[in-house]
């Protein structure tokens, strides 16, 4: 998906985004991740938005479809719902309780998709009224530099200067 959204950038023809174009051509440490970020216009009282805790599923839970992550709306991975799965909600989420959740990591050589977070509307037993649930959704990419690892000094100013004092506790 990184190649995709390069050139996406890179032909949109708005200078912010040839620059983002650019940075992603010429830097190819830079890693990639797509954010979902929902939130609900006001309290959520039916057709919650349930979220899988990623080290419940099993690799038989991911739906093959042949999808090859090549912009944002085609980088998703379909689940299929199993007992055993964890999923877990916000009861009466309010408006200020936003939910950020990944969706997409261009680290992932496997699959091409990564970890991300399985998630769905539902209702809860008994709930038979229409829906009243008002929320937005919006997608994110990021460009994230790489961390350096640095080694620390062999010998700081506290290693320095315990060597010149002596301590009254040892």
């Amino acid at each position: 998906m990184k190649k995709q959204i390069r050139d996406s950038f890179l032909k949109a023809g708005l200078a912010a985004e040839y620059v983002f174009g650019k940075k992603l051509r010429d830097r190819q440490d830079l890693q990639v991740v797509m954010l979902n970020v929902w939130r609900p216009i006001r309290q959520v009282e039916d057709n919650h938005l349930g979220i899988c805790k990623w080290g419940s599923l099993v690799k038989e839970d991911a739906l093959n479809m042949d999808i090859e992550p090549k912009n944002g709306d085609s980088a998703l991975q379909a689940w299929r719902y199993r007992e055993g799965q964890e999923w877990y909600y916000l009861s009466n989420q309010q408006a200020d309780e936003v939910y950020v959740f990944l969706q997409h990591d261009d680290r992932a050589k496997e699959d091409g998709h990564g970890i991300n977070v399985p998630h769905a509307s539902f209702k809860l037993q008994g709930h038979n009224q229409p829906s009243t649930r008002m929320s937005f959704e919006a997608k994110i990419i990021a460009i994230i530099d790489r961390p350096t690892v640095v080694s620390p000094p062999a010998r700081g100013k506290i290693s320095k200067w315990k060597s010149s004092f002596k301590s009254a506790f040892t």
